[in-house]
């Protein structure tokens, strides 16, 4: 959906709304799908319920780097989010990720080390913009960002 289409989608829903709320009409309620209010229910009346939650990889996902961001099965219940023990990915999938994981890596220690040069690293190893864009275009794109957003990245050697 291009941005202009959303826009016209969402002033169509914003109209609906101001029409119901104008005429008292009762408003219909749906659960979003989203997690939170399903894990503060969880947490306050103890009623378990299952998530995929985005967590630390405490030997969760055993054939990824250990303290990596995966999303695992998680119980909910009074006691807090338990993340489950998933084991080894299938090898394909477990490559797949520690692409990621690793661009990722590469982006944070940029940004710790304010290197402008990781972060190009990182975003030149990343596979959809390897597919998409050669070496100069993602050179020129990070020399924009940095540019764009300079208020933010003073420092960045």
């Amino acid at each position: 959906m291009s941005g202009e289409q959303w826009v016209k989608r969402r002033q169509k829903e914003d109209a609906e709304y101001r029409e119901q709320i104008r005429t008292a009409e009762k408003l219909p309620i749906k659960h979003s799908g989203e997690y939170g209010s399903i894990i503060i229910h969880s947490l306050e009346t103890g009623t378990p319920s299952r998530i995929n939650g985005n967590v630390k990889n405490k030997r969760l996902i055993t054939n990824l780097t250990e303290g990596s961001c995966v999303e695992v099965p998680c119980l909910v219940d009074k006691h807090g989010i338990n993340p489950c023990y998933v084991g080894d990915l299938p090898a394909q999938c477990a490559a797949l990720n520690r692409t990621n994981i690793n661009v990722h890596e590469l982006a944070v220690r940029g940004i710790v080390e304010k290197d402008k040069t990781k972060i190009f690293q990182a975003i030149l190893l990343d596979p959809l913009t390897a597919t998409m864009l050669t070496i100069h275009e993602t050179r020129k794109m990070v020399d924009e960002l940095f540019e764009v957003e300079k208020k933010y990245t003073k420092g960045y050697k």
